[in-house]
């Protein structure tokens, strides 16, 4: 009986791969917001079964698909089955990649035997699903074991009691930031999601985000009346993004959030202007919004106390 005859890499994993990659590229609002960075703040991806971190691409496309806020821990329909857990019904899995391999003729291209003198070993892609311990019922942490969440963030009693004022709803859940304006809520990543970089603390990250959705909260009717009906990609999202972040800068600057503009502040106003390349005069623009979301939010603060001495 003839042995089959090996296939070549399979070109739709890669595809698949590859797609997965580049549609969270096209997503991203700024390099902070890539693939790579996003996922390396998630967490190491873990298998349940094995309790082995995953590595190479495989940690990158855990990292994508639980950038929404999924538990670190995943494994195979059968793992899971192992665990006495039992995946969702209508969940669907996702694609993580392992190296198999085979031995061919190095002259015909047909299977061979390892040991065969014309053997020559080949690596290939092959494709597997994983699924997330948010999507499995039965299963818990084991006694004793917790997903580390290390918050780093200290509390600023002048910047929570600004925001406060403000009357914005924040809620913190999941990681990513934003603003709804539908429903007039900004949410924040937890608190866990910051760490310190060489260019700022994580107390600086966080409060900084804050700052750059409040301003994106100022743009609502009533408020501001900036123009919020941008999408990825047009003119009107990269527009309000720079406002938000310069506006993000000048309020730490009075807030006392961070002496300077930390270093990811230039680093996202100059990603926005690439996108408004043509447009000289949008930073100008975008700053003078930026002074007026800011003034406006200082407008919502109470008056200070008058002394007796002073109405004197």
């Amino acid at each position: 009986m003839a042995k089959p005859t090996a296939t070549a890499p399979r070109a739709d994993i890669y595809e698949t791969v590859t797609a997965t990659i580049v549609s969270a590229l096209e997503q991203a609002a700024s390099p902070t917001e890539w693939p790579w960075v996003k996922a390396a703040g998630n967490g190491v991806p873990v298998n349940a079964r094995t309790r082995k971190p995953y590595n190479g691409i495989n940690r990158l496309l855990l990292g994508i698909a639980g950038m929404g806020g999924a538990s670190r821990y995943w494994a195979t329909f059968n793992q899971w089955k192992d665990l006495g857990a039992k995946v969702k019904k209508g969940t669907k899995g996702t694609l993580i990649t392992f190296w198999g391999d085979v031995y061919l003729h190095e002259e015909t291209g047909e299977r061979v035997d390892p040991d065969h003198p014309k053997a020559k070993k080949v690596l290939y892609a092959k494709a597997s699903h994983v699924f997330n311990a948010n999507d499995v019922e039965g299963w818990t942490l084991p006694a004793g074991e917790t997903i580390p969440t290390e918050d780093r963030v200290s509390d600023l009693a002048q910047v929570e009691a600004f925001v406060t004022a403000t009357g914005a709803k924040v809620t913190s859940t999941g990681e990513q930031a934003f603003y709804s304006p539908g429903f007039d809520i900004i949410t924040m990543p937890t608190r866990s999601r910051f760490k310190d970089t060489e260019s700022a603390t994580a107390t600086e990250h966080y409060y900084g985000v804050l700052m750059h959705e409040l301003v994106h909260w100022t743009g609502s009717k009533g408020r501001c009346d900036r123009d919020l009906s941008g999408r990825f990609g047009e003119q009107a999202y990269a527009f309000e993004e720079l406002v938000a972040e310069i506006g993000s800068a000048f309020l730490c600057g009075d807030l006392d959030i961070t002496p300077q503009p930390r270093a990811d502040n230039v680093e996202y106003v100059r990603y926005w202007l690439k996108v408004l390349r043509d447009d000289k005069k949008a930073v100008f623009t975008a700053a003078s919004l930026s002074r007026k979301a800011a003034e406006f939010l200082h407008a919502q603060q109470p008056a200070p106390a008058v002394s007796l001495a002073e109405a004197a």
